[in-house]
């Protein structure tokens, strides 16, 4: 029988076994090592999904280092204070750029167009139909549509004569068009192997030729969606290439501008991020900012400016919706 040695009560506190005790320091040393690992492992996003997803959570590091360093300043820990500054300084120097580069654009504008990815589970109707009363947008582009939500926003038909609507009711890539302007040509397209649905509208502008790509790819992540969502890039670029014409592809693209792929795409498309001059525009998820990321975009030919581009208000979905304000400066 194994022995066990029975401790007096009433002995001295230096004789009795010590307790072992949380650490807070060490703790957020180690959250602040975490924090340091998917910083740099972001800057590895064009091997893996998991270094993708990483690449998009700047302003989630930003903010958590700059609290790691508030904590370590309150308990005068210089050295550990410094290091969570240049994680801090690391992950905002990622971010800067949106704030430069790309200023708005001076001319007046030619229209607006208004994004919003519904969220299909959403039924907050109302919500949407009172914003687009509210901004009142030249284009509407609509994504994550059912046939439910079509049936609720039946009014915009009557507003906007030239629409297209595609709706999913098995999963989350329905998208619908509506213009007020005149339109060349409207249709679905189907590019990239997964075949999600995107929409082509070729606006007739007094004369003007424009196109306008809608699209919605997949989101990264295990199982392929990686791959496919990269894949519906390359065959966007692809197809981009062909039109003749300005060229403005809007749409919840599922990356970040922190991701190579995204760069990948504008490169390849050979269109810019309209984004670029307005700064950190959170697009999701609408219900809680803190850790949100941009992934709602507006990519340009260089004949189209980015006057304006704002955050709209909630709609009930996980998104936000974006306004751009776009100006063609040349045919």
């Amino acid at each position: 029988m194994p022995q066990t040695q029975a401790v007096d009560p009433q002995a001295p506190a230096d004789i009795l076994p010590k307790r072992r005790r949380i650490d807070p320091w060490g703790l957020l040393s180690a959250a602040l090592f975490i924090v340091g690992l998917l910083t740099f492992a972001g800057f590895l996003s064009r091997y893996s999904w998991v270094f993708d997803e990483a690449s998009g959570l700047r302003l989630p590091y930003l903010e958590l280092s700059l609290l790691a360093a508030l904590g370590y300043a309150i308990g005068r820990r210089k050295r550990q204070c410094a290091a969570a500054l240049a994680l801090a300084l690391v992950n905002a120097l990622t971010i800067l750029p949106l704030y430069l580069g790309g200023s708005p654009g001076t001319a007046k504008p030619t229209g607006r167009f208004l994004l919003a990815n519904v969220h299909t589970e959403n039924t907050d109707y109302d919500r949407l139909l009172d914003l687009i009363r509210t901004e009142d947008p030249d284009v509407v582009i609509l994504e994550e549509v059912n046939d439910r939500w079509l049936a609720a926003l039946g009014d915009l038909r009557k507003a906007y004569p030239h629409f297209i609507e595609e709706p999913d009711n098995s999963d989350n890539f329905g998208i619908a068009l509506y213009t007020r302007w005149p339109v060349q040509n409207l249709q679905i397209k189907t590019l990239g192997e997964i075949q999600v649905p995107s929409v082509h509208a070729v606006l007739d502008l007094d004369g003007r030729r424009v196109h306008l790509i809608g699209t919605h790819p997949l989101p990264p992540g295990a199982g392929g969606y990686w791959h496919w969502r990269n894949n519906q890039f390359d065959e966007l670029a692809k197809y981009i290439r062909t039109l003749n014409g300005p060229v403005a592809l809007i749409g919840d693209l599922n990356v970040t501008p922190w991701s190579f792929y995204f760069d990948k795409l504008l490169r390849d498309s050979g269109l810019r991020d309209g984004g670029k001059g307005f700064g950190l525009h959170i697009s999701w998820p609408a219900f809680f900012p803190p850790l949100g990321v941009p992934i709602d975009h507006c990519l340009v030919s260089p004949a189209i400016s980015v006057v304006q581009r704002r955050t709209a208000p909630t709609i009930g979905s996980d998104h936000y919706p974006i306004v751009f304000d776009l100006a063609v400066t040349s045919p």
